[in-house]
């Protein structure tokens, strides 16, 4: 026990003293701004977004295969903080991490749009800023959980936004609320047309439009020309779905019964109807991009289409849905075309959610604010090969989801860029998966002897991570080198108001006295010469 202490005592310690001396800075986007000059002064924006797709989905999409994929980037290891939809468009937002803008669930004193605007988020975030910047806004779809109309938040020169439940078919439309029957007429073509005519109308002056279908998220909508379609698909089956030996996992995952023969037909017949909602999203999106081309603006605006989280389907025995930190959840691949972009490329590089407002920002000419987590993907798009992050933090929380049929305990992860996920549950359980020999998360080596260094290493590394802001998430999500201009203090001013200090544990950030200490009275290198000897033992 002793032995083991130590060694945990002295990866974390090595790593603060060497991450808060030698910790890569973020890169210099500034001659990266000429990228989106090619496009004019400044381009166009269009953020399309969909609700709740699975990994399974985009590579059956032809329109966005055709239009997108092959005429720009993606970037497969695309990664959402939490994996549920408030935080997920919350981040998008702010550019932060779920534990920065306050918003850790779709419901309740800390979530849905309440939670966003007790934040102080509605007068600072993405669409304030790029108003102030010249761009005309708009917003055709889902804003935040909970938003019923009535009013049009900050920064939004175009509003048509969902009121209340998808089912309802409600849009406030900049200050009336139209109602929609969903049985006559799919929402990707009522949303689509929207942005259409806003596309068509604005080309004058720069945008940013962002389209935040629904689909394929429940209830699903079937347009009748793709009713009959895919009737012989059923839904993905990894070696992950009905997980037969989840001794590995943590007790929540551990007390689900096996996935009965019902639940595969339920899910045979859902993930059917979601392509078939998915047509219809690839179809506007196809309307999009011919808008564009036909008002001459293709080539001076940049495209991103993602997706608020991913989706599972039984997979580890899980019922369906999202909230978890495995892969199906947590990955979902980002697609991004425009001027200077490479074409038919995939860029392994790790991309989080909270990387967009940063991107957009620096497209549009507008500065960053100190509070934004995330970095800019501009000097990614021409595939410049320059320093990055080599990890990114995911969160879990179960605030308003305690009625649901899985509750996930609050858990804090690392994944890396080597492949790896580490998970901390608030229960004291843990998981390590090495996706590169097990990409569907099979076997937990958390507690395998012979990983106890990198579970150590990794856990240090997760400690800076779980409560950064601003430039120290940056900082925290890459190794130390010898480039010193990185801190892993917080910065208290870019917390959102609803987040209590107290929340963020002393003991986690590195301090002066910390860094003047040995562990036992040895060098650093001392200290690994000497776990290396317990080891050879």
């Amino acid at each position: 026990m002793a032995n083991t202490t130590t060694l945990q005592l002295a990866v974390v310690f090595v790593f603060c003293l060497v991450a808060a001396v030698g910790c890569l800075g973020e890169p210099n986007g500034s001659s990266n701004v000429a990228l989106a000059a090619e496009a004019g002064e400044k381009p166009n924006i269009l953020l399309i977004l969909t609700d709740d797709a699975d990994l399974s989905l985009l590579p059956k999409m032809p329109e966005i295969g055709d239009r997108l994929v092959r005429k720009g980037t993606t970037f497969p290891n695309a990664f959402t903080p939490f994996a549920t939809c408030c935080p997920s468009r919350a981040t998008i937002l702010r550019g932060q991490y779920p534990h920065n803008t306050g918003v850790i669930s779709n419901y309740g004193p800390y979530g849905g749009v309440g939670a966003f605007e007790a934040a102080g988020n509605d007068e600072d975030n993405l669409a304030t800023r790029l108003d102030a910047a010249g761009c005309r806004t708009g917003l055709f779809g889902k804003y935040l959980n909970e938003y019923g109309g009535g009013y049009v938040p900050p920064g939004w020169d175009e509003w048509h936004g969902w009121a209340g439940s998808y089912a309802n078919g409600k849009i406030y439309e900049n200050s009336r609320l139209n109602t929609y029957d969903l049985s006559r007429r799919h929402e990707a073509d009522i949303l689509g047309s929207k942005a259409r005519s806003f596309v068509r109308n604005a080309k004058n002056s720069p945008w940013f439009a962002y389209v935040a279908f629904n689909s394929p998220h429940n209830p699903t909508y079937i347009e009748s020309e793709y009713s009959d379609n895919y009737k012989d698909q059923g839904s993905p089956k990894s070696p992950a779905f009905d997980e037969a030996d989840v001794s590995d996992k943590p007790n929540w995952v551990r007390q689900l019964p096996r996935v009965s023969d019902q639940d595969r037909a339920t899910y045979n017949r859902r993930y059917r109807n979601r392509l078939r909602a998915m047509r219809s999203v690839d179809d506007a999106i196809a309307g999009l991009l011919r808008s564009l081309r036909e008002t001459g603006q293709i080539d001076d605006t940049y495209i991103v289409l993602w997706n608020d989280n991913g989706y599972h389907m039984g997979q580890h025995r899980i019922p369906e849905g999202k909230r978890t930190v495995y892969e199906e959840d947590v990955r979902y691949p980002m697609v991004v075309r425009g001027p200077g972009v490479g074409q038919d490329v995939k860029d392994e590089r790790l991309v989080s959610g909270a990387d967009l407002m940063p991107t957009f920002l620096e497209l549009a000419g507008a500065p960053k604010p100190e509070y934004v987590d995330g970095r800019s993907l501009v000097p990614l798009f021409s595939g410049t090969d320059l320093p990055w992050r080599d990890s990114l933090l995911l969160e879990g929380y179960d605030d308003g989801f305690a009625n649901k049929p899985y509750v996930p305990p609050d858990f804090k992860a690392i994944r890396t860029s080597d492949e790896r996920t580490y998970v901390e549950y608030e229960t004291g359980e843990r998981e390590l998966y090495d996706l590169r020999t097990d990409p569907r998360q099979l076997r937990s080596l958390h507690d395998e002897p012979e990983r106890a260094i990198e579970v150590s290493a990794l856990s240090a590394r997760l400690q800076a991570l779980k409560y950064c802001s601003g430039k120290g998430c940056r900082c925290a999500e890459q190794t130390p080198t010898s480039r010193p201009r990185c801190s892993l203090y917080p910065s208290w001013r870019g917390l959102s108001h609803a987040v209590q200090l107290s929340f963020i544990p002393l003991s986690v950030v590195p301090g002066e006295a910390l860094l003047n200490r040995s562990v036992g009275g040895a060098s650093v290198t001392g200290v690994f010469t000497d776990i290396s000897a317990k080891e050879r033992d």
